[in-house]
């Protein structure tokens, strides 16, 4: 039997480019499409990760980070990928499917979107899950970026404004 007091090492991922990534506009918890530049770096993620194992992959259950998950370990033979809502991108409301605000930063309460509070505690319970569940094991991770954004900063004990959101399908190790 695993100990608990072992860490869980995370490959953290950002879904790769979307077409919505090009045009600025605001994705939230809608869809999105991969471009044919977010598949490309999908792919050739992939290709640098073939000789990495993982005990399992956790996505978003939105569709551009399923399809990037896809890509990128779906060639790993008998590795299951499993889709979670706590890894979702924050809702944005009315914002999603407009362009973003260029005074935007993305703690701020928006009118109609989920709250931060909600966005941390979901984060924070999916966190709680992985100590218990996999401890001592290997994961990848494959998100949006605000979760991503808040994921490090709870793992890493620093102020959400403190972490840059992580550029698209550039993977990023921590230990949890």
């Amino acid at each position: 039997m695993i100990s608990s007091s072992q860490s869980v090492d995370l490959l953290i991922i950002r879904h790769g480019q979307t077409l919505e990534n090009i045009l600025n506009v605001c994705q939230g918890q809608t869809r999105g499409v991969l471009s044919p530049l977010g598949i490309s770096q999908a792919q050739d993620l992939s290709l640098s990760l073939a000789g990495m194992h993982f005990d399992a992959v956790i996505c978003s259950d939105l569709e551009r980070a399923q399809r990037t998950a896809e890509l990128i370990f779906g060639a790993h033979k008998g590795l299951q990928i499993l889709p979670d809502p706590r890894l979702r991108e924050r809702s944005f409301g009315a914002l999603e499917g407009l362009p973003l605000p260029a005074h935007l930063h993305f703690d701020d309460e928006i009118d109609g979107a989920e709250s931060i509070e909600s966005l941390r505690c979901r984060v924070q319970d999916f966190l709680t899950q992985l100590r218990s569940d996999y401890a001592g094991r290997r994961l990848a991770i494959v998100s949006h970026g605000v979760v991503i954004k808040t994921l490090l900063s709870q793992i890493q004990g620093l102020e959400f404004s403190a972490v840059e959101i992580p550029a698209n399908c550039l993977p990023f190790r921590v230990s949890l």
